[in-house]
């Protein structure tokens, strides 16, 4: 046993269970230090929302591209199989008509980012 009344026990909980913490102590660092990691902070977000941003534009041009593929490729399908008579709908005009909404999707969602 401890004479200290104020340490916890073994198996103690509540709010004696811990031992209170020491005053938290100044900080060292001086004013114009804390501003000039502020600013650099400040200046990394805005390159990393730069290159982000720069990111983005790279990801929907390429998914746009890969969809527009997508749509002349089951279009040409699409045509080849009327033209044998085999069934064009389903497989090649049901893809085509996913690809043609998910570009229009994608137009809309650049046309609607650009206006903010």
């Amino acid at each position: 046993m401890t004479d200290d009344a104020d340490a916890p026990l073994d198996g103690d909980i509540g709010p004696r269970a811990t031992r209170p913490e020491p005053a938290a102590r100044p900080d060292p660092t001086p004013e114009p230090e804390r501003q000039a990691e502020a600013e650099e902070a400040e200046a990394a977000e805005a390159r990393r929302a730069r290159v982000n941003a720069v990111a983005g534009t790279i990801a929907r041009v390429l998914a746009a591209l890969l969809l527009v593929f997508l749509l002349v490729d089951s279009a040409r399908t699409a045509l080849e199989a009327r033209d044998r008579g085999d069934g064009w709908l389903h497989p090649p005009g049901t893809v085509m008509a996913i690809c043609a909404a998910g570009l229009a999707w994608l137009v809309f969602d650049v046309v609607r980012r650009r206006r903010r």
